[in-house]
């Protein structure tokens, strides 16, 4: 360990020392922070302003620090990003929050939106973050990660953060780009993508992406017996992933479709399967249609619709003496109606109503000879909000919000938010933030039962729910330099989780669990105008069960972060990242060890010019070079309750070689 600390602070050293490039250096790879502070979001409020006005803590990826630190997933970004954590147990890539991370959750109390348009499937409410969402990433302008709940706004599974990926204009992108990746483990990766703005205005823009990954052959000590290839599972590890992502705009109205499929082999054995047995894998669709109408009215009011329709679809193979499968399909029509209106100078209204209603909710198990389970739960839901945004004096703001949810099955909830914005001076802002969200039981917590396998239905769950206090700081300390500080406090109530009936000994899920969770995140970032980024943040985070006042299990205490990105010289330019994470508890009441990882992404750009999401990218050829886990550390995360294994392994030392062309 003392060995990898040393080569860790060397390399550290080694990029922090790396000359800045010359004052003369004008085209920088990074946009400023004059022009980050400025940029306008929309996740937070459902309306533009900047992040400092937001009621909440945010965080903005964009486009630039996507090239400059080389992400190639949405697990990437979300890696480095303050007080989120990550997971994979080589089927799903899983985000933890706010020392909130249950193993094998899905994802389902994290909001994911694609141009403000809900990812989350209605079987589990689950999210894709991994591979499972194909999209390619450089046609991404912004990423808006905003905590803390976000069920006044967008309904369930706003739990702990709305993460909202913008896609760039098709002028942005403004020709044809080809990619292509190579590198570790058989990874093969290719994508097209094709940015216009006619004449006429409409703007259009078209990727699609197609990857595969060979794998790994990996061996698991828990499965270390001759009748089991001695633990080693062979060719069980491949990856298979393509996407469609288009949009199109013209005046008011915009269209926009997205598709991503992912079948992943799995050879962990989870599920009790065969250990080194084919086939095992899962297959993951998701995808959707919308049309957005949004038309000015006046000059204080606007108003907005869209409507929409969503599909996932889920299957699985598993091996045991025979073959049985597991499918989930969830299809969903729907629309929102918002209206907003400036009342006055320093007053700004909106308010909403959705519905949806689900043609299709399905979950089924089966074999090639008999069905076990099979059930379809078509439902209707409803939800009206309002927001109201007040300027109380020159330099404190106040919002509040709340908005209703009705559901044909599964009960009503309300959903209230408030905010405190007081600015002392212009580089400063102080938020008092309050919010209360939920999660709404799925279709499989509420009504899977197969006495054969020792499961019940339970019809009666109701929907979790999170209360959360926060204090944020946000500081300018000069044109070069920002500071964010935040204090927050939650509890949860209702937590679904499994349990064993005493009386017939069946396993159920119930509102058995409560959680309370304090936590303090720091982050300094740094973006100079000779192309010099850098970030560092902190989170300590402590969550413990409040019925027993033990610690949540998957549940880091310690996150510590820290990235630098900049022009080495003429064309080339490197970024580092470092991240440091402490033990997390298993679900066996053990503990991983902690560990550091440090990656380190250099690019090439012979034709460069500047590379900001306010300009056109205008290169004809990039290559880039991206290793992960550099010093190849190993390490191990929690494993879910599916799994024989305790913990899971990540990924050694691995690379990743890009080609980018322009035509």
């Amino acid at each position: 360990m003392y060995n990898y600390i040393r080569k860790t602070i060397f390399f550290w050293g080694f990029l922090t020392a790396i000359p800045m490039a010359q004052e003369s250096f004008q085209d920088t790879s990074l946009g400023s922070l004059e022009s980050l502070l400025d940029m306008k979001i929309c996740t937070a409020a459902k309306y533009s302003q900047t992040a400092s006005q937001a009621p909440a803590s945010v965080t903005i990826i964009t486009a630039d620090d996507i090239v400059a630190y080389g992400y190639q997933t949405l697990e990437d970004v979300i890696m480095y990003t303050r007080g989120f954590y990550t997971n994979n147990d080589r089927n799903y890539s899983y985000i933890g929050a706010r020392g909130f991370g249950r193993p094998t959750d899905y994802n389902n109390r994290i909001l994911l939106l694609i141009n403000g348009h809900t990812i989350n499937d209605n079987v589990y409410g689950s999210a894709p973050f991994g591979t499972e969402i194909a999209l390619d990433l450089s046609t991404v302008e912004r990423i808006e990660i905003v905590r803390g709940p976000g069920s006044a706004l967008y309904g369930t599974g706003a739990m702990f953060a709305v993460v909202n990926i913008i896609t760039k204009k098709g002028q942005t992108i403004d020709d044809l780009i080809i990619s292509l990746k190579t590198g570790s483990y058989g990874k093969v990766i290719g994508s097209l993508t094709y940015g216009k703005e006619c004449k006429n205005g409409m703007d259009l823009l078209i990727s699609v992406i197609d990857g595969n990954i060979n794998g790994q052959n990996l061996y698991y000590p828990e499965f270390d017996d001759p009748s089991t290839n001695y633990g080693t599972a062979v060719g069980l590890d491949q990856d298979k992933y393509y996407g469609l992502m288009t949009t199109l705009s013209y005046r008011s109205l915009s269209f926009q479709i997205f598709g991503t499929s992912r079948e992943k082999e799995v050879p962990t054995a989870a599920w009790d399967v065969v250990f080194n047995a084919s086939p095992s894998k899962t297959l993951d669709q998701w995808g959707h249609l919308e049309i957005k109408y949004n038309q000015p009215c006046g000059i204080d009011k606007n108003i907005s619709f869209r409507s929409y329709y969503n599909r996932y679809y889920y299957k699985g193979w598993m091996v045991y003496d025979i073959t049985q499968y597991d499918a989930s399909t969830g299809e969903q029509i729907g629309g929102e109606l918002q209206f907003s209106w400036d009342v006055i100078a320093n007053n700004t209204l909106i308010m909403g109503t959705e519905y949806q209603t689900n043609t299709k909710v399905t979950y089924e198990c089966w074999s090639d000879y008999e069905t076990y389970f099979y059930k379809n739960k078509p439902s209707d839901a409803w939800a009206l909000y309002i927001q109201d945004e007040y300027q109380l004096t020159e330099n404190l703001c106040a919002t509040f919000g709340i908005r209703h949810d009705g559901y044909s099955y599964g009960g009503n909830t309300t959903t209230p938010r408030g905010a405190l914005v007081y600015r002392p001076f212009n580089s400063s802002a102080l938020k008092l933030l309050y919010g209360e969200s939920y999660r709404k039981a799925t279709l499989y917590e509420m009504y899977y039962e197969d006495v054969f396998s020792g499961y019940k239905a339970n019809l009666d769950l109701k929907p979790e729910k999170i209360f959360t206090d926060e204090i944020v700081w946000e500081q300018r300390v000069n044109k070069n330099i920002t500071g964010v500080v935040s204090l927050y406090h939650y509890h949860m109530k209702n937590l679904i989780d499994q349990s064993i009936d005493a009386d017939d000994s069946l396993k159920q899920y119930n509102n058995i669990s409560k959680v309370t969770a304090d936590g303090i995140e720091l982050e300094c970032n740094i973006r100079s105008q000779s192309g010099t980024e850098a970030f560092v943040n902190y989170a300590y985070q402590e969550a413990k069960d409040s019925k027993t006042k033990t610690r949540l299990t998957n549940s880091p205490n310690h996150l510590f972060k820290a990235g630098i990105s900049q022009a080495i010289r003429g064309n080339l330019y490197v970024g580092g990242e470092f991240a440091y994470e402490s033990e997390r508890l298993t679900l066996k009441n053990t503990k991983t060890n902690s560990f550091a990882l440090v990656n380190l992404n250099l690019r090439y750009s012979p034709s460069f010019t500047k590379y900001t999401n306010l300009a056109k990218i205008n290169d004809k050829t990039e290559i880039s070079f991206k290793v992960r886990n550099l010093f190849n550390n190993s390490y191990s995360l929690p494993a879910g309750l599916e799994h024989r294994q305790t913990s899971i392994r990540q990924d050694g030392r691995n690379y990743c070689f890009t080609l980018k062309l322009k035509f």
